[in-house]
């Protein structure tokens, strides 16, 4: 079960994307971070966000192009708070896309540089994520990219 609290998702964003900073420089992406305050509180398990957030950064760098781009983006929008992380990567088609939470389907595709896959970080975060509450939506497009939408 959750253990939620108030904390601060900027903090946990920048945290994540410092542990990343290797990844991040060997594929000469560019990360684009928009933030609508410099301190956003969520109500939430941290540790189940992180862990929720930290592989849906991990996929937007390991199926990114080289010279990519992912932008994290937080807005303010009726009482919610939207975390956005986007990505210029390989994208999905629609049945991978449908599959993507479940660890039934074999999803262990190898990154773009080779890096290996479980197949179970995205059957967790989803886990985590409805055990908190939080909405996602995802929309992806092969060649083009993928969107997470986190609505907390």
């Amino acid at each position: 079960e959750p253990n939620k609290e108030y904390f601060n998702i900027i903090e946990v964003i920048e945290s994540l994307l410092s542990f990343f900073k290797l990844s991040i420089k060997m594929k000469n992406i560019e990360v684009e971070k928009k933030y609508y305050d410099t301190n956003i509180t969520v109500f939430a398990d941290e540790n189940m966000i992180r862990t929720s957030l930290r592989n849906i950064i991990s996929n937007a760098i390991k199926y990114n192009k080289t010279q990519g781009k992912i932008k994290i983006e937080l807005i303010k929008k009726d009482d919610h708070t939207y975390l956005i992380v986007e990505d210029t990567g390989i994208g999905m088609d629609n049945v991978t896309l449908t599959k993507l939470f479940s660890y039934t389907e074999s999803h262990q595709l190898k990154g773009t540089l080779g890096e290996s896959s479980s197949g179970i970080g995205l059957f967790l975060t989803r886990d985590f994520l409805e055990k908190n509450n939080i909405s996602v939506h995802i929309q992806s497009e092969k060649d083009k990219g993928t969107k997470f939408e986190l609505k907390f």
